[in-house]
């Protein structure tokens, strides 16, 4: 997601570390809060990570038991180690676990975050319509005298 992609450029690191995917449902429920009941109830491949709404590890030859993973808690703010208020609301609109609660393209695009005098803006592009530009052949090579 955009969401992940700007925060790992802004912290230089990645945002959600993992070994594998119950590891990485683990570390957004860490940060971002428990999964929402329908996915973990109603996904496709739900039964594979979760029960009863709570990630699960496999049991293994070190642990042979069913058991729960349990992420330590903490907050977007602080896995981003910034104040700045605007990007953290800016970045949980659009890391929300629930696609029907995340932010839209447009939604976004209309932040607060993104009107800010310190914010970079490019014109925005527009393909010029004409013809294509021309290609230019290298010049042919010349001939190599024959050998006779």
């Amino acid at each position: 997601s955009l969401g992940c992609i700007l925060a790992e450029l802004l912290m230089g690191e990645v945002l959600f570390r993992n070994r594998d995917v119950r590891t990485l449902l683990a570390a957004h429920e860490a940060v971002l809060g428990p999964l929402p009941a329908h996915m973990t109830q109603r996904g496709r491949h739900a039964h594979l990570y979760a029960r009863k709404g709570r990630v699960f590890a496999r049991p293994d030859d070190a642990h042979p038991s069913f058991r729960y993973l349990q992420p330590q808690t903490t907050s977007l703010r602080a896995v981003l180690r910034t104040s700045d208020d605007d990007l953290v609301r800016f970045l949980e609109r659009m890391l929300r676990l629930d696609p029907a609660k995340r932010a839209s393209a447009a939604e976004l695009l209309s932040d607060p975050a993104l009107s800010r005098s310190d914010v970079v803006r490019l014109a925005p592009y527009r393909a010029t319509p004409g013809p294509a530009p021309e290609t230019v052949a290298p010049p042919p090579r010349p001939l190599e005298p024959a050998v006779r």
